[in-house]
């Protein structure tokens, strides 16, 4: 479960884009060890619950989640192998703040610090399992797909069961 303290932009929904929480409540989380990372963000607290992704993995499911690169080394950390990472970018700068501007919903001072981090983050793309290129939104959701059908089939993740023709 994905945490922003951030508010709810035009067409989020709580629930499914983030859980938006205030400021105290986001404090209350992280104080009892509820998260297995957060970041502070230009004021703002972005964070992920430890509770659901345990479970889930125990459970051999699938999740997708939206972490910057240090929430994807702490994934790494927790859960090695059955973490899979995927870096997203736009296909260049000047994309990327196209935007970032049409959105219209952070100032000239929140947009520069972004572009100014995204310049920091893009220098970790090697530590990634896959990179995508999201020049066009379909093409990008297409290559995560196979990603993922990949993934599903690598050897290593069906262990000591059989393959289905075996028994």
């Amino acid at each position: 479960m994905s945490l922003t303290t951030r508010a709810l932009r035009p067409g989020e929904i709580d629930g499914r884009d983030y859980h938006f929480l205030d400021a105290e409540e986001f404090a209350r989380r992280r104080e009892a060890g509820d998260l297995l990372e957060w970041v502070r963000v230009d004021g703002v607290f972005y964070g992920t619950t430890r509770a659901p992704l345990d479970e889930a993995v125990g459970a051999g499911r699938d999740l997708l989640l939206n972490v910057d690169i240090h929430g994807a080394r702490k994934l790494r950390d927790a859960f090695g192998s059955a973490v899979v990472s995927v870096f997203v970018i736009a296909p260049n700068k000047a994309e990327l703040e196209k935007r970032l501007r049409q959105r219209a919903t952070e100032s000239e001072e929140r947009i520069r610090r972004r572009l100014a981090r995204g310049n920091e983050e893009i220098t970790a793309w090697r530590e990634y399992d896959y990179l995508v290129v999201n020049a066009d939104v379909g093409r990008a959701v297409a290559d995560l797909q196979a990603v993922v059908r990949a993934e599903r089939m690598r050897a290593s993740r069906f262990g000591a069961r059989t393959v289905p023709w075996e028994g």
